[in-house]
C-alpha cells in the first residue's frame, strides 16, 4: 500500500493507494488542520491509528523546499527528515516532493474532464510548461521537454519581489512596505496575502467595513475563507471583499504572465492551488478576461514581443482535483512498480490550471482542470502526438 499526501501550511490531506485499484480510487483519505499537530510524524500516526492498512511506501508533497531527503514547510513550524519518517511511522520507503514538484508532475497526465479552460491560444509541440499554485503560499514551478518525456522543476519564484502592474497597486506595495520588511508575491496572491489586500483597502477608505464583518474576521486567525466568501455570495456580497478578491485575481494575471515569460511556457500555464478553483464557480468570465489581458500584455513586452506574438495568447487552466498533490506524489512512487511513463504529451481542453496543450488534437488554449491516468509504457508519445 502507498500513503500520499499533501502538506500544507493550512490543512494536510492523505489518502491511502494501491497498485490494483490505481491512484484515481484512494482508498481511503482525511484532512486535518496542520497547526494542531507538533509534528507530521503524529498527524501520519494520527490517521493510521484509524486505518487498519499496511503501508510500505509513502510520498509526501511538501509546501517548501526540499533539500536532500529535508524538508520545512514555508508557513509552518515543522522540520521533516525522510529516513526520521522511516524509523518513526514504521515505513520502509519514504519520499519528500515539493507540493508544485507534484503537481508540475502530474500535468502531463491531466484528461479533458479533468481541467477549466479561462484563455484560448497556439501551442508549441514540446514547449516548455508553467506551474503556478496560489493556497496558503504561492508556489510556482515548470516543466521542459527533454527529447523523450516532460521533466518538472522545482522553485520558489513565490517569494520574488512584488512587482505592481497598475497605481493603485503600486499604493498596496508602499502600504505593506511599511509593514514587512520584504514584500514577495506571496504577500498578496495567496491565502495569506488575501487579507493584506484586505486590509490596505479598508484602512486607504476604499469601501467601509460592516460591522458583522470586522467582528468575525476579530475572531478568527484565518481571515481569507470568510473575505472570500463574502465576495462570492451572491445575494449579499461585501463591496470591500469583491474589490479585495479582483485584485488578488489582478495580481494572480500578473505574476502568471511573468512565469511564461521566464520560462517560455509556449507549451501552456497551469494554475493549481486551493483558491482558484474556490473562485471559479463565480468568477471564471472575470478571471478568463484578466488572464487574456495578461496574456495580451505579454506580446508587447521587451524582447519577447516577436517569440510570443507566434503563440497569439497562451493557454491558462485549473485543475479539479481536489487531491491532486496526493495524486501525483502516488503517481510518482508508483510509475517504477506500475511501469508506467512518467509523462503523457498530450494536454486535454478542459482543466483547472493555466495550459498550454502540445497535441495537434488539442490547439484550443484554454483553463482546465485535469485528472491523472494510467499510460502504460506501449502508449509513450512523441510531443503533439495523440494518446488514446
Amino acid at each position: 500500500m502507498l500513503l500520499a499526501g499533501d502538506i500544507g501550511g493550512t490543512k494536510t490531506n492523505l489518502a491511502v493507494f494501491s497498485p490494483e485499484t490505481g491512484w484515481r480510487q484512494p482508498l481511503a483519505e482525511a484532512t486535518y488542520t496542520s497547526i494542531n499537530f507538533p509534528d507530521l510524524e503524529s498527524l501520519v500516526s494520527e490517521f493510521l491509528l484509524q486505518h487498519s492498512f499496511s503501508i510500505d511506501r509513502a510520498s509526501f508533497g511538501v509546501a517548501g523546499p526540499v533539500v536532500a531527503g529535508h524538508a520545512t514547510i514555508t508557513n509552518l513550524p515543522w522540520m521533516m527528515n525522510e529516513r526520521q519518517l522511516q524509523q518513526a511511522l514504521h515505513i520502509s520507503s519514504v519520499h519528500l516532493m515539493n507540493d508544485l514538484d507534484a503537481i508540475a508532475h502530474a500535468v502531463p497526465h491531466l484528461e479533458a474532464q479533468d481541467l477549466h479552460t479561462l484563455n484560448e491560444g497556439r501551442v508549441v509541440a514540446g514547449g516548455a510548461i508553467a506551474v503556478i499554485a496560489p493556497g496558503t503560499g504561492l508556489g510556482e514551478a515548470f516543466l521542459t521537454w527533454d527529447g523523450s518525456q516532460y521533466k518538472a522543476h522545482t522553485s520558489e519564484g513565490g517569494h520574488a519581489d512584488f512587482a505592481p502592474s497598475n497605481a493603485f497597486q503600486l499604493e498596496l506595495l508602499r502600504y505593506l512596505m511599511a509593514r514587512f520588511q520584504h514584500v514577495s508575491f506571496e504577500r498578496v496572491c495567496s491565502g495569506k496575502g488575501i487579507p493584506n489586500i484586505y486590509d490596505y483597502l479598508r484602512d486607504s477608505g476604499y469601501a467601509e467595513e460592516p460591522q458583522l464583518l470586522a467582528e468575525q474576521l476579530a475572531s478568527t486567525l484565518d481571515r481569507s475563507p470568510i473575505i472570500v466568501n463574502n465576495a462570492l455570495d451572491k445575494d449579499n456580497a461585501c463591496e470591500l471583499c469583491v474589490a479585495t478578491l479582483n485584485m488578488f485575481v489582478s495580481i494572480l494575471a500578473s505574476e502568471a504572465g511573468n512565469l511564461a515569460l521566464k520560462v517560455f511556457s509556449t507549451g501552456g500555464v497551469y494554475i493549481g492551488g486551493g483558491i482558484p478553483l474556490r473562485i471559479l464557480a463565480y468568477r471564471k468570465k472575470s478571471i478568463s478576461c484578466r488572464a487574456t489581458t495578461s496574456c495580451k500584455h505579454l506580446r508587447i513586452r521587451g524582447d519577447s514581443h516577436n517569440c510570443f506574438h507566434k503563440c497569439r495568447c497562451m493557454s491558462f487552466s485549473i485543475p479539479k482535483l481536489r487531491y491532486l498533490v496526493q495524486l501525483s506524489t502516488a503517481l510518482r512512487s508508483m510509475e517504477k512498480y506500475l511501469k508506467l511513463v512518467s509523462f503523457r504529451t498530450t494536454l486535454s481542453p478542459h482543466s483547472q490550471t493555466m495550459v498550454y496543450a502540445p497535441s495537434s488534437h488539442t490547439l484550443r488554449h484554454r483553463m482546465c482542470l485535469p485528472l491523472l491516468r494510467t499510460v502504460p509504457a506501449s502508449k509513450l508519445c512523441r510531443p503533439g502526438q495523440r494518446v488514446n
